[in-house]
């Protein structure tokens, strides 16, 4: 019963379905069919091929090869694919009104010449690869705006909106395309420019970055070549001068005036648009033409004026054609000496030569952005091979940038793995150059040219490995933080807190009481310790530095899991900076700013005396060295 009951339901539906679709179709297709009935002239635009106009002394023939459409008669050249567009779309909508049929008009004693169709206005033949019809339009009907139209070889008279006469055109120029250069600047592969400056050739790459080939190897400016592209492509025809095939040399268009020549794959034909003189009754406008064609153009001055341009308007100035974010490794090389910088997955960075600690990622990111921002002041293209007297070979310095990572040879030095356009080399000579001695030299070593750039970027590199160490050099949860003991001299002084308290109380023997706001600046300094300065990596001596006997050390004990504690050594006064200091069981030395000094030398206690003794001024000449 039940397998029944499902089957019949089964084909209930089934048959509910079926009416709906049929239903529906019959309804689509009875709305197509109306809407069909309203229109004037029944056919499709969309499958249109073919179409031509005769008015007066007006013939115009075109016809659709491929996806363009052309203008076939009276000449031959290209048609405006929006217009051909406008008129077809119009003339396809343009409504059914009245309508007479043959018995009507010839009963009451009326012919084709009171339609003025005996002599029609215009005729208008459409049509696709198989058919064409040609409508006949009329005079204007004597009430309301219309006019009457017939189809040829039919005897019925419509009347439809005078609109119509709008979507025939007054001239062949009304139709013709006022592009002259086929295509978007996106497909073109290669561009050559001739003008009375010389030659131009530049060549895209599969990257997209442009190349110049010709007078001379070298980078061009990506931006400029889209920006002279666009323009090219953006000339537009004011005026249709000539269809004759007049000498150019009139004109002012044969080989010795302004040539753009662009060229897409291998598979499509070279363009080349020819500029000449200006035309005589208009300074505004330049005559142009195709090297294809035989047609004259006036075109504005003011479109083309652009192109008059020499090799260095074209040339790329960036110093370092990378960008800032895409680069994931550094080296920096002055003689024996070197740095490796590494970014990390996190995006900070690493110094992993000569020796692995974290990188201040601020002096990281300030020295790429500041030589991949530097911009080419002067090019020296004549340098040669004589880079040994432009302070070249060897350089001062030499800087590797490179978007991938690098790996670690036997010896431990850092070796590039990317090739080509992923990495790239700056051979700079820091020596000052220029007017006004504000210039370096610098060179890529993959190109000829030598650049003249400002040497304010130069501030950004150092062969000192502690320049590009990261500047916070303790880092401590202030809740973790359990005892704080000040030791000077032989005098030591603790406090300490119990877990979930969050006061400090005197470690006897001390009893005095204990200075709450002090404890609170001193924890709040060392929660991100930050160094004014580094003095000296692995130092012999500490004697200099006041910390061979530290004048304070101040040790934090901390809860279970974080660890035993740290101990912060403070010594000598560092002249007019601070104040030296170093973190115990680490080998670095540093400089403190005077405001945080100030802080961490805090009594613990109101009712004592400072521990600290007098403060002893060391002079040392330890300092950061550049290259």
């Amino acid at each position: 019963m039940k397998f029944r009951t499902t089957w019949f339901l089964l084909l209930l539906v089934c048959a509910l379905g079926g009416f709906i679709w049929f239903y529906e179709r019959r309804t689509e297709s009875t709305r197509e069919h109306e809407e069909e009935l309203r229109k004037a002239m029944r056919f499709s635009a969309a499958k249109t091929s073919f179409l031509r106009f005769e008015a007066g002394a007006l013939q115009v023939e075109c016809a659709k090869e491929g996806d363009d459409w052309k203008i076939v008669q009276p000449i031959r050249a290209r048609a405006e694919e929006g217009e051909i567009g406008r008129i077809l779309n119009g003339l396809e909508t343009m409504p059914r009104g009245e309508v007479v049929a043959a018995d009507d008009w010839k009963k009451r004693g009326l012919t084709l010449a009171d339609y003025g169709l005996d002599q029609p206005r215009a005729r208008i033949t459409l049509g696709d690869g198989l058919q064409r019809r040609t409508i006949l339009v009329g005079r204007d009907a004597p009430l309301g705006r219309s006019l009457y139209i017939k189809e040829d070889g039919r005897d019925e008279i419509v009347a439809t909106d005078t609109n119509l006469l709008t979507f025939i055109p007054k001239s062949v120029s009304d139709l013709r395309s006022r592009v002259l250069l086929d295509g978007s600047p996106e497909q073109v592969r290669r561009l050559e420019v001739r003008n009375p400056s010389g030659f131009i050739q530049a060549s895209r790459r599969d990257n997209g970055d442009w190349m110049i080939q010709q007078p001379l190897l070298a980078r061009a400016d990506r931006a400029l070549i889209r920006d002279l592209l666009d323009q090219s492509f953006g000339v537009r025809v004011e005026e249709f001068v000539s269809d004759s095939g007049a000498p150019s040399a009139s004109y002012g268009l044969d080989d010795t005036g302004l040539q753009i020549v662009v060229t897409g794959d291998e598979k499509e034909e070279s363009q080349t648009l020819l500029l000449g003189k200006p035309v005589e009754k208009n300074q505004e406008q330049m005559y142009a033409r195709l090297n294809k064609e035989d047609f004259v153009y006036a075109v504005r001055t003011d479109a083309v004026a652009r192109l008059s341009l020499k090799v260095e308007d074209l040339r790329d100035r960036r110093l370092l054609p990378l960008s800032s974010y895409d680069i994931s490794f550094v080296r920096l090389e002055a003689g024996e000496r070197m740095i490796v910088l590494q970014k990390k997955d996190d995006g900070g960075w690493l110094v992993t030569e000569p020796k692995q600690w974290t990188a201040d990622t601020e002096r990281v990111k300030d020295l790429l952005n500041q030589w991949t921002a530097a911009r080419i002041e002067r090019f020296i293209d004549e340098a040669g091979t004589n880079l040994a007297e432009l302070g070249l070979a060897p350089p001062a310095c030499r800087l590797t940038f490179s978007r991938l990572i690098a790996s670690a040879s036997k010896e431990g030095k850092g070796q590039i793995v990317a090739a080509g356009d992923e990495q790239m080399t700056l051979l700079v000579n820091d020596a000052p150059r220029g007017d006004d001695a504000g210039r370096l030299l610098a060179k890529l070593d993959t190109e000829n040219s030598v650049y003249e750039v400002s040497n304010g970027i130069y501030r950004t590199i150092s062969l000192d490995p502690l320049f590009f160490r990261d500047r916070e050099v303790l880092s401590l949860d202030s809740t973790n933080v359990v005892t704080i003991t000040q030791l000077a001299g032989a005098r030591e002084r603790s406090v300490q807190r119990d877990g979930g308290e969050a006061a400090f109380h005197a470690v006897p023997p001390e009893a005095g009481e204990v200075d709450e706001e002090a404890v609170k600046d001193i924890l709040m300094a060392i929660s991100r310790l930050r160094v004014a300065d580094y003095v000296a990596d692995d130092p012999q001596d500490l004697v200099p530095f006041g910390l061979d006997a530290p004048r304070m050390t101040l040790t934090f004990g901390l809860a279970g899991g974080s660890g035993i504690g740290k101990t912060l050594m403070l010594g000598a006064e560092a002249k007019a900076q601070g104040i030296y200091a170093m973190i115990q069981g680490e080998d670095i030395v540093f400089v403190l700013d005077k405001y945080v000094r100030d802080r961490l030398l805090q009594d613990l206690f109101k009712t004592r005396s400072s521990p600290i003794e007098e403060t002893v001024d060391v002079n040392t000449t330890n300092s950061p060295s550049g290259p």
